[in-house]
């Protein structure tokens, strides 16, 4: 079976298991909760100390912010979701085959992300996706906060202001 990827128009294979989870293509549609979904699948397997951490006013989990939220916004043609709501166990009343349908909306289980480039992602994310982001998430200013204790959530802040981290520039093959 096929679909049609809605950010980028191609034909992409649709995949399910004998569960019934299908992969399919991220719908960034602002209609969507696809990004709410894969924000709070984020947010809930995080481990416990990132998961607790939140942004300043407006206050927001931080975590999605960081490692999920930059994809689907920047690159939402190769992402795509864990979608449960065609399993077979849909049949009974609740459809909720992985137990958090009170979680997490539209079925999603899952989710995959990636940018075709590291570079260009990485430029997008400074030109395009921090300049969305509220004034008061700034970041705390040198030097590097330790990610434990009382500087967690500072050094995640200090981490979503630094995207030029993901270039590796001392390991420039990990981007190659």
């Amino acid at each position: 079976m096929t679909v049609q990827n809605t950010a980028t128009g191609e034909t992409v294979r649709k995949m399910a298991s004998d569960s019934g989870i299908v992969i399919r293509p991220f719908n960034p549609a602002p209609d969507s909760w696809d990004e709410v979904a894969v924000s709070r699948i984020c947010e809930i397997t995080a481990p416990p100390d990132l998961r607790s951490v939140l942004a300043p006013a407006p206050s927001a989990p931080l975590a999605p912010y960081l490692w999920a939220i930059p994809y689907v916004r920047l690159e939402p043609g190769t992402c795509f979701v864990l979608d449960a709501s065609t399993s077979a166990s849909n049949d009974s009343n609740d459809g909720d085959v992985t137990g958090t349908s009170s979680l997490v909306p539209a079925n999603c289980v899952g989710y995959i992300l990636c940018a075709p480039s590291t570079p260009s992602f990485v430029a997008a994310y400074e030109e395009k996706y921090l300049p969305t982001l509220p004034s008061s998430w700034a970041a705390p200013p040198p030097p590097a906060l330790k990610w434990e204790g009382a500087t967690l959530g500072g050094g995640m802040l200090q981490a979503l202001h630094a995207p030029s981290s993901m270039l590796h520039s001392d390991f420039p093959e990990l981007v190659e």
